[in-house]
């Protein structure tokens, strides 16, 4: 962004006196806080392009790792701000500066810090948002914990030892008894197919957490990518503030590369 200003500053300079002589006035101020200088350099390399980012979320193209590094520029957008607190000649300019805590907060409450690139790679949403989605997760990865707690269960309920749980394509899940415990399968098994040696039963529960699996990557994306949706849409609400605030640290970025350009090369 401070960049892009300078490019703009050099085809279009100033024309005005007063104008010039309050830059300078800046620049000159600042020539006095080198320990701010370098504090300010060093905070600008940590940022995103928060105008591009915002551009993108405009054309609904932004991507989770866009939402958390502009998230992680205002925290450094506000160190900028607290950095030259003390400036004068820059007061009207940081006065204007615009509250981006709330907005801030929300994004790193709701996203993984290692979010991926991609809402299909899933995984971009915090555990203890959304309820359903940690359930789907833990169904998702926790499977075949639920798959054998329940496999236990049956054995020790209904005193067959040699009940199992398997899984086709075909079928999907089952239980699976022998023929000589048939007398003890209860009325609330539901038979599937039969075998030579044994019989296939579905239950409610089985059935159930059969659907539950069957449909977790997909229920998962779609919550995870409404939740994303939302969070997208209270940045956008707030874009005009992100634009200005953008605009005061750009500034803020070529003035102090005037002055650190004037150090360094004893300009005056």
């Amino acid at each position: 962004g401070g960049g892009r200003l300078l490019k703009k500053w050099l085809y279009s300079p100033l024309a005005d006196e007063k104008a010039i002589n309050e830059r300078l006035d800046i620049v000159d101020e600042l020539l006095d806080k080198k320990q701010t200088i370098d504090s300010l350099r060093k905070t600008f390399k940590h940022t995103v392009d928060t105008e591009r980012i915002v551009a993108k979320i405009t054309r609904n193209s932004a991507s989770p790792r866009d939402l958390l590094g502009i998230s992680q520029t205002f925290s450094f957008y506000q160190n900028c701000i607290d950095s030259v607190d003390k400036i004068k000649s820059l007061n009207a300019l940081t006065s204007t500066y615009k509250d981006l805590n709330q907005l801030t907060k929300q994004i790193k409450y709701t996203l993984n810090e290692d979010v991926p690139s991609a809402i299909k790679k899933g995984n971009i949403i915090k555990v203890g948002i959304d309820k359903e989605l940690d359930d789907l997760r833990d169904i998702l990865n926790n499977g075949k914990k639920w798959i054998d707690d329940f496999q236990k269960c049956q054995r020790e309920k209904l005193d067959i030892s040699s009940l199992k749980i398997g899984f086709n394509k075909v079928f999907g899940y089952y239980i699976e008894v022998t023929k000589t415990h048939q007398h003890k399968v209860p009325e609330t098994y539901i038979r599937k197919q039969t075998l030579i040696n044994s019989e296939r039963y579905i239950t409610e529960d089985l059935k159930i957490y059969e659907e539950k699996v069957l449909n977790a990557e997909s229920s998962i994306y779609n919550i995870e990518y409404r939740i994303f949706v939302d969070l997208t849409n209270l940045v956008t609400k707030q874009i005009r503030k992100i634009q200005h605030n953008a605009e005061i640290i750009n500034i803020i970025d070529v003035l102090t590369s005037f002055s650190y350009l004037a150090l360094s090369k004893k300009f005056t």
